[in-house]
């Protein structure tokens, strides 16, 4: 039943991927980092490894999730003392993040969280598939359009904005459904937060964990009810995830651990494009196998 159950899901994400087909790209135009200054190009290899170690594997790879982030957090005061330093910090950043693209589908972005805390804010790198996003806006599409994501072309700062300042409960279903959660979950963490505005008591979960390869759980994770058994839709989630990391893992073992590259400038660029490639010069996420 689970085979089933994931082929039905893969066959979802091939489906989508004809539908709306992002145009392959050569070499040179799939995560571009060559044409960083010298001084951040280690950095946003990087920052690639990183983000695929963690969840944004499952973004960049794969049907799985909308947007991810990417392991790094900047923290900026709110008053800052040293505010050229804190403005050159999110610069290099944002730099960075606009060499995470390949072809028309993925996208990276620094986003900015609207609340501060202890006087601090967060900003926090994303990046997003754009061709899931879409899917996501279609089969929510009322939500959605609530909060003022109409569009079908979708950006990510433009989704992060809206999302970032919508009411408090709309801005938590946005962020669950854009993470790539099970639609019950995201359903039970909006309802148990009105839940506890109303009575001021905790309503008690257990949680939900995909395995990454830095992580056997913690990263990509979902609240549940106690008790709660498996879902359909979490065993495709689980399952696919898991065939995504299974590839990932043998691809890290050639360009990763057994390079004799610097392990300040590891070889993820190599190989995010070997995984993208056709075989033909032709580079797009459409091509990844898993």
């Amino acid at each position: 039943m689970t085979r089933t159950i994931q082929r039905m899901f893969l066959g979802a994400w091939l489906i989508l991927a004809f539908a709306h087909p992002t145009f392959a790209v050569p070499q040179a135009e799939c995560f571009p980092f060559e044409r960083l200054e010298p001084r951040l190009q280690a950095r946003a290899r990087r920052l690639l490894l990183a983000a695929l170690d963690r969840e944004a594997l499952f973004t960049l790879v794969g049907p799985v999730k909308p947007w991810s982030t990417c392991g790094e957090m900047l923290t900026i005061p709110a008053d800052p003392p040293d505010h050229a330093h804190s403005e050159a910090s999110v610069a290099d950043l944002t730099s960075v993040l606009s060499a995470f693209r390949c072809g028309e589908d993925i996208e990276g972005q620094v986003h900015f969280y609207a609340y501060p805390h202890g006087g601090v804010r967060f900003a926090e790198p994303y990046v997003m598939k754009r061709s899931l996003a879409r899917k996501i806006i279609t089969e929510h599409s009322d939500f959605f359009r609530g909060i003022g994501v109409t569009h079908d072309n979708p950006s990510l700062p433009g989704l992060l904005l809206n999302v970032e300042q919508a009411g408090r409960y709309d801005r938590f279903r946005g962020y669950g459904l854009f993470f790539g959660y099970p639609s019950s979950a995201v359903d039970f963490f909006v309802s148990a937060a009105k839940t506890e505005d109303q009575t001021g008591e905790f309503v008690a979960r257990e949680f939900m964990s995909i395995q990454t390869f830095s992580s056997q759980n913690g990263q990509f994770v979902w609240a549940v009810p106690v008790g709660h058994q498996e879902t359909s839709e979490e065993t495709a989630i689980r399952w696919t995830a898991q065939s995504i990391l299974d590839r990932y893992r043998s691809l890290r073992t050639e360009w990763i651990e057994n390079s004799d590259e610097p392990t300040d400038s590891p070889k993820s660029l190599e190989l995010i494009r070997e995984w993208f490639h056709d075989g033909n010069g032709d580079y797009s996420p459409e091509h990844a196998k898993f």
